[in-house]
This record gives C-alpha cells, structure tokens and sequence, in this order.
C-alpha cells in the first residue's frame, strides 16, 4: 500500500470511491471536487495502481488545520490505511504551522459539521485516535411539499416597514462580503469566520443562489443554499437591528421555493439552531447527528508521503 499526493487524473477514481463508501450522502461523488476548490492537501492510499482510501485538508487559520474528508474502500477497511492517511496528513498540517487539527468543516467549502453518527467504523477511529469528542451538532430536514413557500404578503409586510427581499446576484458580490466581513450583525466576536466567503460562493453558480434583505439599498439578512450541496440550505443570518420581524424565515422559503423548482423535494439546514424555531415554523426533523473533533500536533514531524 502506498500513500502519495492527489493528482488531477485521479479525479473519477476517487469520485467512485467517495460515492461507495459514504452510503448516506447522495452527493458524495461531488466532495472532492467541491473540496479543491481551494487550496489544500489531497492524499491517496493505492493498492497495486488502485486507489483505495483518500483524504483531504486544509488550513482554518495560520496554526489549526482541518480534516475535511476521510474514505476507505469496504474491502480495504480495517488494516490501518485510515491511519496511515491521516498520520500523513497531520504531518503536512504541522509541517505548515499547524498545531492543533479539527474535524468540524471549514468554511467556505465543508461536507459535514463533524462525524456522522451513523458512521460507525469513522466514529470509532477517531476515538482511538487522540481526537478528543467536541460539541454534537445537527442537520435538520424540511419536507418541502409540506409547507407553504409562498412569501407575497410578508414581502409587502417588509417593504412598507423599509426592508426589501430579492434575489441576489453578481453585482451584490462586493457589499454582501463586506457586510459578512465586517461583523455588525453579531456582537461582539462577529459573524463566524468563513460566512463571507461562502455567502458569496453561492452567487453565478448552478443549483445554487442567495436571497438579500436590504434597508436603504444595504444588505441586513441573507439566506444562502446549494453552496456545497443542491439540497443544503445555509449559512443565514440576519443583523440584530432587525431580527424578530420574519426576515430570515420570508429569505428561507425563498430558497426552499428555488430548490423546489429544481426538483428538491426535501431540503436539509446545515449546522442548525435554534431548533425549536425551525421545528415550529417549517415542521423540521432532526436528520443527521454530528460530533466534532480536535487532536493537538506535534511540531516536529516528517511529511510521511512514500
């Protein structure tokens, strides 16, 4: 068995490989593409010429890497290539700075807030890896056939009390990341680090799009969705200035009505909360359980790459 570096020609196999070992995600043939839209690091495990594991990071900030995707072939399971994988990537986390590495999703572009529970055999492997269990978190879904999308008088509602709901596009690019990037809305620490950015990935692209609410021509809410995933709805946010007036929920629906028409029929809130909000108002069901996990790094460490 051998572990070397991603390379481009290994896109397909490892496509395969995603789509048959992750048998709850229906888009997993798409993560490691959505992945290296940025620039990380892609390893490979390959038995005889065949790949048969893979993993992916990247760096969260100048000392804390990410664990962003880990696949092992069923047949491969079970004889320490996961490990190998792993201890391979941490070495070139350290090797660049880091000093602590986590495995909860790193914005823009993440597929989970941290390990399923329902992937056992992963669950296990961290466990007996170091990785100390961090925060559960959770992904909603919203059956959309069994709620009403329509958002007509709560934009009037809105708009004779100064805030107008649309669609947004290319040219709101500049403001919109500003706005995220600035922190206004979020006393005192800001908007969470990676919002601006993935905001503004979800404009000019397929199956995927953004709704403002916008006071005096300046963006003060936004609901994003398909930045990741078609079936995804977030990151959401709206300025505390104006929260408590429906805002959120009218940009909801509005992406609902999106993806609906693209032939979604049930839609999942990534990384949710509150949870009683969401449950009373779009009637949403705990789907996926998440934990997060975060291991200290040594300093001193060889690539590990055969």
């Amino acid at each position: 068995m051998h572990i070397r570096p991603w390379e481009t020609a290994d896109a397909a196999e490892v496509a395969a490989l995603c789509a048959a070992g992750l048998p709850l995600d229906p888009y997993a043939a798409d993560y490691p593409g959505m992945l290296l839209r940025r620039q990380g690091i892609g390893l490979v495990a390959t038995d005889g010429g065949m790949i048969v594991g893979t993993a992916l990071g990247s760096n969260r900030s100048e000392d804390e890497g990410s664990l962003d995707l880990l696949v092992v072939a069923e047949d491969f399971r079970r004889e320490g290539i996961a490990r190998r994988l792993v201890t391979t990537l941490e070495h070139r986390l350290a090797d660049q700075g880091a000093t602590r590495i986590v495995v909860e999703g790193n914005a823009p572009y993440y597929v989970w807030p941290g390990v399923d529970l329902h992937y056992t055999s992963a669950i296990c492997f961290f466990e007996d890896s170091g990785y100390e269990r961090g925060r559960c978190v959770v992904n909603m879904d919203v059956d959309l056939d069994a709620i009403s999308l329509d958002t007509s008088d709560d934009e009037k509602r809105l708009l004779a009390g100064g805030i107008e709901i649309r669609e947004a596009t290319e040219a709101d690019r500049d403001a919109l990341h500003a706005w995220l990037s600035a922190g206004s809305g979020w006393p005192p620490a800001g908007w969470p680090p990676g919002w601006a950015d993935e905001a503004v990935a979800s404009l000019g692209r397929e199956k995927a799009g953004c709704h403002l609410a916008l006071s005096e021509g300046k963006p003060v809410a936004f609901c994003a969705y398909g930045v990741n995933q078609p079936h995804i709805i977030g990151p959401m946010a709206t300025d505390h200035a104006v929260r408590s007036r429906g805002i959120g929920m009218t940009l909801m629906k509005r992406c609902y009505a999106d993806q609906r028409a693209q032939g979604i029929a049930v839609a999942e809130i990534s990384w949710v909360g509150p949870l009683s909000l969401f449950s009373d108002r779009l009637k949403a069901r705990i789907r996926r359980c998440f934990w997060q996990y975060g291991k200290p790094l040594k300093a001193e460490v060889s690539d590990g790459v055969e």
